[in-house]
C-alpha cells in the first residue's frame, strides 16, 4: 500500500529515512524513540559520537613521533602535532622581528611537543647558529638538540654541517672532532676548515699536519685557515717551514683583518715553548682589542704554575670575575684551581656555572669528584638527584648519579639506602664505558664486588679487548668469591698482555688453584718472578708450582726464603697452604697440621677447599675440621 493509500485509510505516512524498527523495545525507551524518530536529534547524536571518536584519536599520546630505531621513542597526540606547528609558526615570526629569546623558547616548545619531527630541532639550532654573537643561555638547548637532530636524521649532510657550525661557533672542539673524525678525508671545504681548527685548538698537531695536505688546495683562498696553518708551521711544522710560518704569522698580526686571530694563535705556541713573556705580550694585545677569551687567561695561569709562580696564578684566578664562556672554559678553570689548593672555591665556582652547561656529563662528573674530595655528602646526594632530573643527562648519567647517591648514603651510615642505590648503578651503566669501568672499580673497593662484576659484564663489549679491563674483573671477582669469572678474566687478561708480570701471575694462580697444567704453571711463575723477584705473592706461587711438579726440595728452599709481614693475613694463608702441602707430601704430619692451623678459609676458593678436604683426609684419615675463619 502506498503512502497516499495509507493516508486515505487514516494511516500516517513515515519518513523514508526513518528506520523501520518500531519494536516494543524502542517504544519502551524515550531515548531510543528520539534517536529513531527525530531526525535532528539523530543527527546531533551522530555528530556527538563522531566528536567523541575524534577526541579519542586526537588527545591521547598514541602515535609514535620518532623514526624507527631512534631511542628513546616518544609518543604524541594529534593535539601535540597542531601545537608544535603553531609554536613553530610563532617562532619564525618572533625570529623575524628580532625577538630571539622568545623565538628560542617557542622552537624548544615545538620540539618538545613533536620530538620526532627534525624540522623543529633544526629551527632551534639554526636560530642559535645564525645569531650574531654567542650567548651562554643558548648553548645548552642548542647542543642537546644538535645531538638529537643528528639522531633523527641519521647524520645526513645537512644535519652534520649544522651541528659542526654550532660546535665551531661555541668552541666545542672536542665535539667537532668526534662528529667529523669519521669523515676526516671526505669533508666539504667548510667542514674541513672546522675540523682542522678544532684539531689545532685541541693541540692535536700531528693530525693537523697529516690532514692539511689533503685540503691545502681547497682551502688556499681561506685567509683564516692560512693564518692557522702559519701558526702550526711556526710551532710544530717541519724544520724547513718554521721560518716561513713565523713570517706569515707576523704579517697576520700586522693586518687588522687577522690581527686578533694571529695573536690568539700565538698563545699555544708560547705555551709549547714555556715562554711566559711571549704569552703575556700576545694576551695583552688581545686585552687591548677586547678580543681576549676566558680560556686565554686560564692557560696563562697554568703557564705561571709551570714556571713556578703559583702564588701569582692563584691571585689572578681568584680575582678573575668573567664567567666561563664554554664548558671547556669551566672545566679548565676548575682543573687549574684544584692544584692550587682551592678545592672549595673550585666547587663553588662550578656549582654557580653548572646550569649553563648542564648538557656536559664531564662537568657533572667533575663536580661529583670535588664533593667527594671535600666530603660534602648531603651536597653529593643533592647533586645526584639533580642529575637524574636533568632531561639532557638522564639516559647518559643515571647510573653514575645512583652511584654518587649510594656513596653519599654509605658515608652517612644509611647502608640499606646505599645498597639500593648501588644496585641501580650496576643496572644502568653509563654510555661512557670508561666511567662505568671507574664506577665498577670503586664498587669493588667499597665492598660491593658482586655489583661490580655485574656492571663490568655490561661494558665488556667496549673494554673486552683491553687487558686492564680483565685485571679489574679479576679483582672484583676475587672479592665476590666468583672463581669461574676470575679464572676466565685472568686467562683473557694474559692472552692480551703476555709480558706484564701481573697478568702472568694471575693466570698462573688460576692454574695452581685448579691444579692443572703443572708445566705451564711453573713456566709462568718463573717468568713473573724473574720480572719481579721481590714480589712475595709471586714467590709463593712459584713454590706452589714447584710442588705441583714434584720438585719438593726446591719448593722447600723457596718457601724458606719468603719473609712476610705478619699483618698480611692473605699472604700468610697462602704460605701456610703451601707448607701444608709440602709437609703432607713429605709425610710430616705434625708440621702439616701446624701449617693447617694457620689457614684462613675466607681466602680460599672452591677448588682449593676441595683439594684441602682430600689432602686432610688422606693425611689423617678424618674429615677435616673448619680452619680458622
Amino acid at each position: 500500500m502506498s503512502d497516499s493509500e495509507k493516508q486515505a485509510h487514516g494511516q500516517p505516512s513515515r519518513d523514508p529515512i526513518e528506520p523501520d524498527l518500531p519494536s516494543e523495545f524502542v517504544e519502551a525507551s524515550p531515548l531510543l524513540r528520539q534517536v529513531f524518530f527525530e531526525r535532528y536529534f539523530r543527527a546531533a547524536a551522530i555528530l556527538m559520537l563522531l566528536f567523541l571518536v575524534f577526541l579519542g584519536l586526537f588527545l591521547p599520546k598514541i602515535y609514535t613521533s620518532t623514526p624507527e630505531g631512534v631511542v628513546p621513542a616518544y609518543k604524541m597526540s594529534g593535539l601535540d602535532v597542531v601545537q608544535a606547528w603553531s609554536l613553530a609558526r610563532s617562532a619564525r615570526a618572533m625570529e623575524a622581528t628580532g625577538n630571539h629569546n622568545e623565538a628560542l623558547l617557542a622552537w624548544r616548545s615545538a620540539a618538545q611537543n613533536n620530538p620526532g619531527d627534525p624540522h623543529y630541532a633544526e629551527g632551534l639550532i639554526r636560530l642559535v647558529v645564525n645569531y650574531p654573537a654567542t650567548r651562554r643561555e643558548f648553548l645548552a638547548p642548542a647542543a642537546s638538540y644538535a645531538f638529537w637532530h643528528l639522531q633523527l636524521t641519521k647524520t645526513n649532510d645537512a644535519s652534520l654541517e649544522l651541528a659542526a657550525r654550532l660546535f665551531a661557533k661555541y668552541s666545542l672542539d672536542d665535539y667537532a672532532i668526534g662528529l667529523l673524525g669519521a669523515r676526516a678525508t671526505n669533508l666539504t671545504p667548510a667542514l674541513a676548515g672546522i675540523y682542522l681548527k678544532s684539531l689545532f685548538h685541541q693541540s692535536r698537531m700531528d693530525q693537523f699536519g697529516e690532514l692539511w695536505a689533503s685540503y691545502s688546495n681547497v682551502l688556499s683562498n681561506d685567509r683564516e685557515m692560512q693564518v692557522v696553518r702559519a701558526a702550526w708551521q711556526s710551532g710544530w711544522g717541519p724544520p724547513g717551514q718554521i721560518s716561513q710560518g713565523r713570517q706569515a704569522l707576523e704579517a697576520a698580526r700586522n693586518d687588522p683583518a687577522t690581527r686578533d686571530l694571529a695573536h690568539r694563535l700565538s698563545l699555544p705556541i708560547a705555551v709549547s715553548l714555556s715562554d711566559t713573556f711571549a704569552y703575556e705580550r700576545a694576551l695583552a694585545a688581545l686585552v687591548d682589542n677586547h678580543a681576549d677569551r676566558v680560556r686565554d687567561h686560564v692557560a696563562y695561569w697554568r703557564l705561571l704554575v709551570v714556571a713556578g709562580r703559583s702564588a701569582k696564578a692563584a691571585e689572578l684566578a681568584r680575582g678573575f670575575s668573567r664567567p666561563p664562556e664554554t664548558p671547556a672554559d669551566a672545566k679548565d678553570m676548575v682543573e687549574t684551581l684544584i692544584p692550587m689548593g682551592a678545592q672549595e672555591y673550585a666547587a663553588q665556582f662550578l656549582e654557580q656555572h653548572l646550569p649553563a652547561f648542564s648538557f656536559r656529563p664531564d662537568l657533572w662528573e667533575l663536580m661529583g669528584e670535588l664533593l667527594i674530595t671535600l666530603k660534602q655528602w648531603p651536597e653529593l646526594r643533592d647533586l645526584a638527584v639533580r642529575m637524574r632530573q636533568n632531561q639532557m643527562l638522564r639516559e647518559d648519567m643515571a647510573g653514575y648519579a645512583w652511584f654518587l647517591e649510594g656513596l653519599s648514603n654509605l658515608r652517612t651510615e644509611r647502608r640499606e639506602a646505599a645498597l639500593e642505590a648501588f644496585t641501580r648503578a650496576a643496572d644502568f651503566p653509563t654510555t661512557n664505558p670508561l666511567l662505568s669501568f671507574k664506577v665498577a672499580r670503586q664498587l669493588t673497593t667499597l665492598g660491593y664486588p658482586i655489583l661490580a662484576t655485574r656492571l663490568l659484564s655490561m661494558v665488556e663489549k667496549a673494554y673486552g679487548n683491553q687487558a686492564m679491563y680483565w685485571f679489574a674483573v679479576v679483582g672484583a671477582a676475587y672479592e665476590a668469591r666468583q672463581f669461574d669469572t676470575m679464572r676466565e678474566a685472568a686467562a683473557r687478561g694474559y692472552l692480551l698482555n703476555t709480558n706484564e708480570p701481573i697478568f702472568i701471575s694471575n693466570y698462573a694462580a688460576m692454574l695452581l688453584m685448579e691444579r692443572t697444567n703443572a708445566s705451564l704453571a711453573s713456566q709462568l711463575t718463573l717468568r713473573a718472578l724473574a720480572r719481579r723477584p721481590t714480589d712475595i705473592g709471586m714467590q709463593i706461587n712459584h713454590a706452589q708450582a714447584l710442588m705441583l711438579n714434584g720438585r719438593l726440595q726446591e719448593a722447600e728452599e723457596a718457601l724458606g726464603k719468603i719473609k712476610i709481614d705478619e699483618v698480611d693475613s692473605y699472604l700468610i694463608t697462602e704460605r701456610n697452604l703451601a707448607y701444608f702441602e709440602l709437609h703432607a707430601k713429605l709425610g710430616d704430619k705434625a708440621k702439616a697440621l701446624a701449617a693447617y692451623r694457620g689457614i684462613e678459609a675466607r681466602f680460599l676458593f672452591l677448588p682449593q677447599l676441595r683439594w684441602l678436604d682430600q689432602a686432610y683426609l688422606q693425611l689423617t684419615g678424618e674429615k677435616r675440621p673448619a680452619p680458622t675463619d
